[in-house]
């Protein structure tokens, strides 16, 4: 009697959780009943912030292999230090003694690339927050205690413009983390197009920065 009991009260508990999508309750339990959560465009993902991409068949994470469902976007206003929607920074540091500096590795143009060419920039770049203050900007938020934000990809940041209006995004050019020599990729928010030339900029534009993350 008191083992059906247990095994009611649990069930309870599981359906509970996974009902309200408590992202507190979610980090405790996970990774045991996670897994059980389905979430919709607009909800509340496990970092707190707003899911604005499903994939039912999953997604490869080409960092580290794990197969994701969802990317969540940090909020406006995420940055305490910008007054704006987003914080304007430039891709990499230039000046007339300093060549742009080359991530050869930032090349995945995918759903599921963004983390990786987040990664590179930040191996090549040693640390040093002053040659890509983009991707710093991604790597250094950890909104919902979570530190695995980064720089989108340009085809997550093209499912970051259909859902800017879910996700609150300002109409204006935002990085995303694919990059090439000199230039790096963009999109402009008020079209849903690169800007000319096409596809890329001058690494030391001022463009907008918004983290987002799988799971």
């Amino acid at each position: 009697m008191k083992n059906k009991l247990y095994r009611a009260s649990a069930l309870l508990l599981c359906s509970l959780v996974v009902s309200c999508k408590n992202p507190w309750m979610e980090k405790i339990l996970d990774p045991l009943f996670a897994k059980n959560f389905e979430y919709k465009i607009g909800d509340r993902g496990p970092g707190g912030r707003i899911i604005f991409y499903y994939d039912p068949k999953g997604f490869t994470m080409t960092d580290n292999g794990q197969i994701c469902h969802y990317l969540e976007a940090a909020p406006p206003l995420w940055d305490p230090s910008s007054s704006t929607v987003d914080p304007k920074k430039e891709w990499a540091e230039h000046d007339s003694s300093s060549p742009y500096t080359d991530f050869p590795g930032a090349n995945g143009l995918s759903i599921g690339t963004g983390k990786k060419n987040t990664q590179e920039i930040k191996n090549v770049s040693l640390n040093n927050e002053d040659k890509a203050p983009a991707a710093f900007a991604c790597i250094k938020y950890t909104g919902g205690g979570k530190n695995d934000w980064f720089l989108p990809s340009p085809d997550e940041l093209k499912e970051l413009y259909e859902q800017r209006s879910v996700v609150d995004m300002d109409l204006t050019t935002y990085w995303s983390s694919w990059q090439s020599s000199i230039t790096a990729h963009c999109l402009d928010f008020s079209t849903g197009l690169p800007p000319v030339p096409p596809l890329i900029q001058n690494k030391d534009s001022f463009y907008c920065v918004r983290p987002i993350r799988a799971f």
